[in-house]
C-alpha cells in the first residue's frame, strides 16, 4: 500500500533525525520525521524522534543509514 510508512531509525536528538531525513531525501527516498515536538518539549530525556519512510523504501533506507553511520538505532520494525 503506498501510504504505509515504517520507522527505520530513532534518534535521541531531533537535529540528528532531520540530518538523516535530508540524507535519505538526497538519495531519492521520501522521509519524514515524527514525534519531534513531543520528544523536544514533553519528554526530552525519554522520547525519541523517529524517522519514517514508505514501507517499500525501508530496506534501502536502513542500508544507507547503516553504511553511513547516521542512525543511532536502525529499527527492525516492518521486517
Amino acid at each position: 500500500m503506498p501510504d504505509d510508512f515504517v520507522t527505520v531509525a530513532a534518534y535521541a536528538q531531533a537535529m540528528k533525525a532531520e540530518a538523516a531525513k535530508n540524507f535519505l531525501q538526497g538519495h531519492g527516498i521520501r522521509a519524514f520525521v515524527i514525534d519531534e515536538n513531543f520528544a523536544v518539549t514533553m519528554w526530552p530525556n525519554l522520547a525519541e524522534t523517529k524517522l519514517q519512510v514508505a514501507a517499500e523504501d525501508a530496506d534501502r533506507a536502513k542500508k544507507l543509514l547503516v553504511e553511513h553511520h547516521d542512525a543511532e538505532d536502525v529499527s527492525n520494525e516492518g521486517d
